[in-house]
């Protein structure tokens, strides 16, 4: 054979890159080659990396549909490679050597025949994999294998009762840090792993999108599309009908969602399967006297969620703070999930003030090491019940028994579920404290000029209807709070904008979402040439003027005092700082670098992988010792 035996057909072995193929075409020198992997190249046939790779009798082999045999002998005088192969089933044919591989042998023993042993490695990685297997097969979860986390006793509990009680319509209410957005993941996975939810629609606040899409495909391979004005007008161009029909899993924000009423008539008219709704307390309904008030966004999730004909779409609510609500927002919460639940709100206040205390009594019982319930408990149990004491005690042999029935007596409990930090167990404890700061003179003049600027801009807004306005208010009003480089930053950019005469246009609520959404800073938007402000160029100068001349923050002096206090008790401490903006951020990052701590950033504008960089090297024992964030870092 030519080019030592490799002919058009014949199997060939790449030993750098240890594939197999086979030479489908040889044109001189060059030959192409389709690898096992499906990849196909052009190579040098005379380079010596592509050698022959023929079969010999009684090697194992398949064809291109898996039928497996063996080699009994080649046969002469083919124009292609070809043997006879005898298969398993009986019969035997003559096969080019193109359509034939070496035979992938799975069963234990087959193996074991052949002398296929792997490497210890492999086996102990085979192991683990089947343990971890074995350990979740007879569990109702059968998404728990899919997860790349380590999963709380607490989280499985929370997505075991949310599968296993239909209709799947919850306030998932645990406490900060308690894991609430992995808890909603899994009852996505596992919902889809029961064909129960193909369209899933996930809510969230703007700055929040990105993370809850990251946390699903990192941490369960769900792959969600975000929807935006920008992306929703890409998909709207390449596909006709309802673009919230065109994927099955789509994240977008509180706002977008709400604002458009042909938006939420497409969203509306989608087929969801799954609505999951983070920091749902901005769903508000509120009563004032006899007046009641609801938001645009509340009355989207009202007709996605409590109109009859969706009644059995699930859902999950997400909130951190259902007891801070107003009692008539949470039973409006309730009543959107469960209205059968209560037969009114006057029911709904009654049965809350009569069963108070008892969440507290069911959090001690399962937290109490013993066994059998002691006398101060079967006491506040048999009132809670309307029992005698010592039918308590004849009834309910053990604590689990006690606390599963006081908790069944609540009817929140059937729609609510909350575990608390105490409860569960297992976190560092948490100490509050505050430090006191006290403005200098010149902070004082900055602050008395911006109230008296922030007050007429509300003003103006209110009475011209100027929403964007407004806005600006807000913001400054939070940019004089953080810092007086924040506020700087802003008030020079909107003084260049109005020396440019850029003074008339109205901010758009999509840009504001828009700028806001990836964590961009604040007063980048308030120096936009679209807003249309009224403060006088010269008295924002003046306030301009004033920051300037500001050393140092009376709220950044007592940061750095506190850290150094920190940092002598222990040089290798390591302290987590949250801040709302970039100009802010990056000064307190000047400052602490100053005094010779290490310190890195996490915001917003990073990409997925910078963010873990940041996270690993805070970690690391030997990395920063201080990490400055922007709400993006909140989990």
């Amino acid at each position: 054979m030519e080019n030592g035996g490799l002919i058009e057909g014949c199997r060939i072995w790449w030993e750098a890159l240890q594939h197999g193929g086979v030479l489908i075409r040889v044109d001189g020198r060059e030959g192409t080659i389709l690898l096992d992997t499906g990849e196909s190249k052009v190579v040098n046939l005379h380079a010596g990396q592509i050698a022959h790779a023929p079969f010999a009798p009684k090697d194992r082999v398949q064809d291109s549909d898996g039928k497996r045999g063996h080699v009994v002998a080649e046969v002469p005088g083919s124009r292609y490679p070809s043997y006879r192969i005898e298969w398993l089933d009986g019969s035997n044919s003559v096969v080019g050597e193109a359509h034939l591989r070496p035979a992938v042998i799975r069963d234990p023993v087959e193996r074991l025949a052949a002398r296929e042993l792997g490497t210890p490695d492999d086996f102990n990685l085979r192991c683990v994999a089947a343990d971890m297997w074995a350990r979740n097969r007879g569990d109702e979860l059968v998404s728990l294998n899919h997860a790349r986390i380590d999963l709380k006793p607490h989280q499985v509990g929370v997505a075991h009762r949310v599968v296993t009680n239909y209709p799947h319509r919850f306030l998932l209410c645990d406490e900060v840090g308690l894991g609430k957005t992995i808890e909603a993941a899994m009852v996505i996975k596992e919902l889809r792993a029961r064909g129960m939810a193909k369209r899933v629609l996930i809510l969230t606040p703007a700055n929040l999108q990105r993370q809850w899409q990251f946390e699903l495909k990192t941490k369960f391979n769900e792959v969600f599309s975000i929807y935006n004005r920008i992306t929703l007008q890409s998909v709207a161009q390449d596909h006709a009908g309802n673009p919230w029909s065109v994927h099955d899993s789509i994240i977008t924000s509180h706002q977008f969602a709400s604002r458009d009423e042909e938006r939420q008539r497409q969203i509306l008219e989608t087929p969801w399967d799954l609505i999951v709704v983070d920091e749902a307390h901005h769903a508000r309904r509120i009563r004032q006297g006899n007046r009641i008030q609801q938001t645009n966004f509340f009355q989207l999730m009202q007709e996605l969620v409590a109109k009859p004909e969706n009644a059995r779409r699930s859902c999950l609510l997400l909130t951190a703070t259902p007891m801070q609500l107003q009692p008539y927002e949470l039973f409006s919460l309730v009543e959107m999930l469960r209205p059968t639940l209560f037969a009114s709100e006057q029911d709904f206040e009654d049965h809350r003030v009569a069963r108070k205390g008892l969440n507290q009594l069911v959090e001690e019982i399962e937290a109490s090491a013993s066994d059998q319930p002691d006398h101060g408990i079967v006491e506040r149990a048999s009132t809670m019940l309307g029992m005698s004491a010592s039918d308590v005690r004849t009834r309910f042999k053990t604590y689990a028994d006690l606390g599963a029935e006081l908790r069944s007596r609540h009817r929140l409990s059937e729609v609510l579920i909350r575990n608390r930090r105490a409860a569960v167990g297992g976190f560092t404890a948490r100490r509050a404290f505050r430090i006191p700061v006290h403005l200098t003179e010149p902070e004082r003049r900055v602050q008395d000029a911006m109230d008296e600027i922030i007050r007429e801009g509300y003003e103006r807004s209110q009475k011209e209807r100027r929403n964007a306005v407004g806005f600006l208010m807000v913001t400054w009003q939070k940019l004089s709070a953080s810092s007086s480089r924040a506020l700087r930053a802003s008030l020079e950019r909107r003084c260049e904008r109005l020396l440019a005469g850029d003074t008339g246009d109205r901010l758009s609520a999509d840009t504001i979402e828009e700028t806001t959404d990836e964590d961009e800073s604040l007063t980048e938007l308030s120096g936009g040439a679209s807003v249309a402000i009224y403060a006088e160029v010269e008295r924002l100068q003046a306030v301009i003027k004033l920051t300037q001349a500001m050393k140092i923050d009376s709220k950044a002096s007592a940061l750095i005092e506190k850290l150094g206090e920190i940092f002598a008790d222990a040089h290798d401490e390591k302290v987590l700082i949250f801040t709302e903006f970039r100009e802010t951020q990056e000064m307190l990052r000047e400052l602490i670098t100053e005094n010779g701590w290490g310190c890195r950033l996490f915001h917003g504008q990073m990409d997925p992988m910078a963010k873990d960089t940041e996270i690993e090297r805070f970690r690391d024992s030997d990395g920063p010792q201080v990490l400055i964030c922007t709400e993006a870092g909140g989990e």
